[in-house]
This record gives C-alpha cells, sequence and structure tokens, in this order.
C-alpha cells in the first residue's frame, strides 16, 4: 500500500503557500500517514494547532464535497465532546486547489484535535468510558442520520455492509493459513445474518469508530474526548455505527463481550435499536475486525513495523478469544444481554 505522504521541502513550500491563501503563518510539527490524503499537523504563530489535509483529486469531487457536507452538518450541532471543524480560506473557500510539487491538490484546514488516542492507552478503559462510547456514535448518528450524499458519490472499501466481498479480496491476496481458514469459518457463519441487512433502517453514520479515531483524556479517562477522521462517513445501515464501535472496543479488553455489549447499553441510552439490528450487532462487529485484520495485513506485505501492521496488531487475540467461546455462543449470549 502507497501512502500519501510529502517530503520536508514540499511540506515547507506547503506552509507557505497556506499563509497566502489562509492567511494563517504555519510552522509544521508533524506529518501524519493516511491512505488518501497527505495530513501534516501545523503550528500558528499564537500556538493554535490545525490539520493540514491535501489529496490529488479534482475541487468537485463527490468525494470531498461529501466529506464538507458531512463537516458542516457537525458544525451545527454541539456535542459534548470536540469533532474537527474546517477553517475557511480568506475566500471563504472550505477546500482549495492548489499545486503541490507539481501535481494538482485539494487542500483543506482543519482544526486540531488535541488529546491521546484511544489505541495509546496503557490501561483498558472502563465501562464508564465505553459506556460513553456508545452515547457518542448515538449522539453522531442523530446528527448526521438525514444527510444524503452527493451523486456519483463511489462505495468505498470499508463500507460494513461489503465486509464479504473485502475478505474475499484481501485473502486473495494472503497465504493459507490456520489464521485465513478460521477467517473463512467467521465468513460462512455471518453470511446468514448479513444477508437480511436490507430491512434494516438506513442513516448516515460516521462508520469507523475505531481505537485509533477516539481521543481520550488520560488524565480523566471516563469521557471521550473527541472524535476525529469523518473520511469514512457514509450512508448505510443504522447499526453499522455501533456495530463497529462495539467491536473495536473489544481489542486489549480481559473480558470482550463485556465491553461490547456496555458500549451498546450507552448507545440504547440514547437512541433505540430494533430487534433485528440487535440480533446482527455481534456478526457485524466481529466481521469489521476480520476485515481489519486481514486487509491490513495483506497491505502490510510482511513488514512488522509498517503502519499498516500496527492498525492490526491487537486483532488476531480478540478474533481468536471469540473463536475458543464459540462463536454461535458468543453471538448468543450477546442477543440475550441485550435483550
Amino acid at each position: 500500500m502507497t501512502l500519501v505522504r510529502f517530503s520536508d521541502s514540499v511540506v515547507a513550500r506547503l506552509a507557505s503557500d497556506l499563509g497566502e491563501v489562509y492567511g494563517l503563518s504555519l510552522t509544521p510539527t508533524m506529518v501524519i500517514e493516511g491512505e488518501t490524503d497527505a495530513s501534516i499537523r501545523m503550528a500558528s504563530d499564537s500556538g493554535e494547532a490545525f490539520l493540514i489535509k491535501a489529496r490529488p483529486d479534482v475541487i468537485d469531487s463527490p468525494e470531498l464535497i461529501w466529506q464538507e457536507m458531512v463537516h458542516v452538518r457537525l458544525a451545527e450541532h454541539s456535542f459534548g465532546f470536540e469533532v474537527p471543524h474546517l477553517v475557511p480560506a480568506l475566500s471563504g473557500a472550505l477546500r482549495v486547489s492548489m499545486d503541490i510539487a507539481d501535481v494538482t491538490h485539494v487542500v483543506r484546514v482543519l482544526s486540531y484535535l488535541e488529546g491521546e488516542l484511544m489505541s495509546s492507552l496503557d490501561v483498558v478503559p472502563g465501562p464508564e468510558f465505553l459506556s460513553d462510547l456508545g452515547a457518542v456514535s448515538a449522539q453522531l448518528t442523530a446528527a448526521l442520520g438525514d444527510l444524503v450524499p452527493p451523486p456519483g458519490l463511489p462505495e468505498h472499501f470499508w463500507v460494513l455492509t461489503r465486509s464479504l466481498e473485502a475478505l474475499r479480496e484481501s485473502l486473495g491476496r494472503l497465504p493459507e493459513s490456520a489464521e485465513t481458514r478460521t477467517i473463512r469459518e467467521i465468513m460462512s457463519y455471518v453470511a446468514a445474518p448479513l444477508a437480511g441487512l436490507d430491512a434494516l433502517p438506513v442513516a448516515t453514520v460516521h462508520q469507523d469508530l475505531n481505537t485509533h479515531n477516539v481521543l481520550v483524556n488520560p488524565a480523566h479517562p471516563v469521557r471521550v474526548q473527541g472524535v476525529i477522521d469523518f473520511n469514512d462517513t457514509v450512508r448505510t445501515v443504522r447499526v453499522a455505527d455501533i456495530a463497529i464501535a462495539a467491536g473495536y472496543a473489544m481489542l486489549g479488553s480481559p473480558a470482550p463481550l463485556d465491553a461490547f455489549v456496555t458500549v451498546v447499553h450507552g448507545y440504547v441510552a440514547e437512541a433505540s435499536l430494533t430487534e433485528g439490528e440487535r440480533d446482527v450487532l455481534f456478526p457485524l462487529g466481529l466481521i469489521r475486525l476480520c476485515v481489519n485484520w486481514t486487509t491490513w495485513l495483506a497491505r502490510s506485505e510482511g513488514d512488522t513495523s509498517s503502519y499498516a501492521a500496527s492498525r492490526m496488531r491487537a486483532t488476531w487475540p480478540t478474533i481468536a478469544r471469540v473463536m475458543d467461546a464459540g462463536i454461535e455462543s458468543c453471538h448468543r449470549e450477546v442477543t440475550e444481554r441485550l435483550g
């Protein structure tokens, strides 16, 4: 996998050009790896931090129009946690076309959210934090739920409803092993629940509340401090958001099912779920972990120190624990406890 990243000289030139377009005097402080955008943290003379996102694209790309719509909608709401907001250029535009290293890029400037990633915590988040994570999922879904994408928006790889297709793509790049056979066993189990997704309620959701997108205050780790990366926001089955959040919450937990159920309980304290949604929650959460493991393993190409490897390192132990306990047994227990 090729990550979008700029050299130091290109980043320095970009900071200078942004001064003319945005009226900001910026100093680059950190380059962040990403799948689709070059992301650079920059600080102003006053110490305010910004996240600069640049991608080789056209200004009227449906994906960029959609992401702008999402951020504009978020700005209309007040949450008990932080979300990034788009910073307008001097022209008032929220996205601008700029020449970077002789290639046309679309550049956006966002507020930079401080905090520690959930994935970086030294301790496993407690029930209060996990319950709050579920509430955050419900609040974001309520805010974004009726937002309709622009025409021509392509379906992206990580959409939860295409998990089986994504798994087949990644498994085709991996050698046969005990682990890949386990993944195929899980695929077989979840095929039936996933077949009924078309009958479930639809909404626009964040769809990527994984541990790399949730911010925590280490000094007060009982509330979600912020949510980042709305690039995967999509209109899909409503239950996808909480299924993903609960699935990733199992990572590193000594009691994965407790973690899963606690996140969902936090959600239903804010918003209801239908019986059909509750029935598919666990299969959806588990299959997302399978997509995470196979996708990043395939993209890592054996490099255990790579960005790709870091994104799936904690995933397999959780999948293995579920399989050791029995996938059908775990599914039944979760559904009964959500009751």
